[in-house]
């Protein structure tokens, strides 16, 4: 059976050069009379152009615009115009346009996801895009020994790079689709293929087995000109997320003390499960490969950014590579931006609100009250919302991740509540009705910005795709499955906490242990594309469908009311459906009948 049609059309960009393919094969595309797999592969530096382009599969955390990049992919960016925290309990959007429509308007189903469902309400994720990449690290794969007099070394070091960028790429489409039809090579013209998924335990073994064939001939790390490069830690910390993924309750039906939830319990085929019963070893082995990450990485210099200042260490951090020292927390990353303007689409939707710039775009990231109160206060108190400022002892990481009404950013204190209810905040007010949640983004934003539409700061924008603290709540979380009350739960889940001048964690049930693991994983990994997808993999759906409350300020002030936010003003709710843990796949892709079966709820 052939695989027809993923791809209707394919630009090939290397390094500066690129010729457009009209074959409707995606995996059957030639090179084309413009570009040969002999120039391509003359020398090293065009080689090296091919593999730099299959760096797309890495996930960019921040939203795009509505144009297109190579072959009208958007270069695997997590939601149109918005970031992932919109669609979790983290935060609503001001912008009921794009990729957010989807679900709002609880419109996702097959007949408008993949890369025919167009670009502009397109799902968080494209299932054709990864293997769009794929084949081009195949072709690097399969030809990389013909360039002449390329170094053994070349060739064994970016080899290992291709095999990494493939198992990134199947890990990002199973904690969507579950298990997926698997290559492990260039399909040539003619070939047949089976779409057919593999059980997902198979799948996983392969993707594990290649990611350990890839660590092998990688550096340890790079110097600053090649960062972003795949590494050994990269290959050891996509080990530990890889076994996490496969221990939790979406592939690894829960045990009696973690509850069944009904996905858990009507999705029974082996491409979706890990096996039909509750396996407690698959947690530890998602202990074991997180303690060996850790141990790689920490006995390679990586180490959680302390200097002892805990809001400019989280922010360097979770936002730069190098600030008044370097990070040493990020251990892989999806892009670096470099000069970052003010107008850029992230920016441009982001910033907080300002006097003169009444675009109903800006501060489309609101976070909500819900998320606000996972922050603990440093001294165990509990905010006083009858009061002007009740967030001044919160956690160290919500003053830099979050603006809350009167705080200051950007040489401005910033008002975001009813119009004229203070005329101390009028000229601020004037478009309030835009942030009625009282919360706005900070993280990764940079306070100059603010003063100016399209300032031009220097600042080290980086999108983080794994960052160190992960692996310590991925090691707490595992043990605290598998063997619950180890003594490492707590140092581990500690480390975060000390860096931010905050109260340890102390011990308790495995309920309650488990409950303090994913706050604290929230609280530190805040907008990081990683609450949302953790809310699917623990089926805590309930979590992004709770009703979005938030904070308003009095009319002539004497403290804030928790109110749920305006329907009319703010999209704020939407029912996450049980089918929703894991994604379709596109219709036209069924309708070939050459294999692939459709996830449940789809049909």
């Amino acid at each position: 059976m052939r695989l027809r049609n993923i791809f209707k059309s394919i630009i090939l960009s290397v390094a500066g050069f690129g010729g457009i393919t009209s074959c409707n094969d995606y995996f059957e595309e030639p090179i084309t009379s413009d570009i040969t797999m002999e120039v391509v592969f003359f020398d090293t530096l065009k080689a090296k152009g091919m593999l730099n382009s299959a760096y797309s599969v890495l996930p960019f955390m921040f939203p795009t615009s509505s144009g297109t990049s190579e072959a009208g992919y958007l270069d695997n960016s997590r939601l149109h115009q918005h970031i992932l925290a919109h669609v979790s309990d983290e935060a609503i959007s001001a912008r009921n346009i794009g990729g957010f429509q989807l679900f709002v308007e609880n419109a996702i189903s097959p007949l408008i996801v993949g890369k025919n469902g167009g670009n502009v309400t397109r799902l968080e994720h494209t299932y054709e895009e990864p293997y769009y990449f794929f084949r081009k690290a195949f072709l690097y794969l399969e030809n990389v020994n013909s360039i002449p007099d390329a170094p053994e070394s070349f060739v064994k070091r970016t080899s290992a790079e291709a095999k990494m960028l493939i198992a990134v790429g199947y890990l990002e489409l199973m904690m969507r689709y579950g298990s997926v039809p698997y290559m492990d090579h260039a399909i040539a013209a003619g070939e047949q293929v089976d779409a057919t998924r593999m059980p997902l335990a198979e799948f996983v073994d392969k993707v594990d087995a290649l990611i350990l064939e890839a660590r092998e001939d990688l550096p340890v790390r790079w110097t600053d000109d090649n960062i972003g490069r795949v590494t050994k830690a990269t290959a050891y910390f996509l080990r530990s997320r890889l076994w996490l993924w496969a221990a939790s309750p979406i592939f690894n039906k829960p045990s009696a003390d973690y509850g069944s939830p009904s996905f858990a319990e009507s999705v029974g085929v082996p491409e979706v499960n890990m096996g039909t019963s509750y396996n407690a070893d698959l947690w530890k082995k998602a202990a074991d490969m997180a303690k060996e990450a850790i141990d790689f990485c920490e006995s390679n210099g990586y180490a959680l950014v302390n200097t002892g200042n805990p809001i400019e260490d989280y922010t360097l951090a979770t936002r730069d590579l190098i600030g008044t020292t370097p990070n040493t927390e990020v251990i892989q990353i999806s892009r670096r931006t470099g000069l970052v303007h003010g107008n850029s689409i992230f920016n441009k939707r982001h910033l907080p609100p300002r006097e003169g710039n009444v675009s109903k775009s800006t501060s489309s990231c609101c976070i909500t009250q819900n998320f606000v109160d996972l922050y603990e206060t440093v001294d165990g108190s509990t905010p006083d919302y009858e009061t002007d400022n009740p967030w001044v002892n919160l956690d160290p990481r919500f003053h830099a991740s979050v603006v809350h009404d009167r705080a200051k950013f950007g040489a401005g204190t910033i008002g975001m509540m009813k119009k004229n209810s203070d005329p101390k905040f009028k000229n601020i007010d004037k478009y309030n009705d835009w942030w009625t949640t009282g919360y706005v983004l900070r993280k990764f934003l940079h306070p100059e910005h603010w003063l100016k539409a399209n300032a031009k700061v220097q600042f080290d924008l980086v999108s983080m795709y794994m960052r160190l603290p992960e692996l310590y709540f991925s090691y707490a979380e595992a043990l605290n499955e598998y063997s619950p009350g180890h003594a490492d739960i707590l140092i581990y889940l500690n480390k975060t906490r000390e860096r931010a001048q905050m109260p340890d964690i102390t011990a308790g049930s495995q309920d309650e242990m488990r409950e303090k693991i994913h706050r604290e994983k929230a609280v530190e990994m805040a907008f990081e594309d990683q609450r949302y997808f953790d809310c699917k993999r623990w089926l805590q759906g309930s979590i992004i469908t709770q009703k979005k409350m938030g904070a308003q300020r009095r009319k002539g002030g004497g403290g804030y009311d928790i109110a749920e936010c305006m329907a009319t003003k703010q999209y704020a709710n939407y029912e996450f459906l049980s089918k929703y843990y894991l994604w379709p796949f596109p219709v036209d892709e069924i309708m070939k009948d050459i294999g692939l079966v459709q996830n449940p709820g789809y049909n």
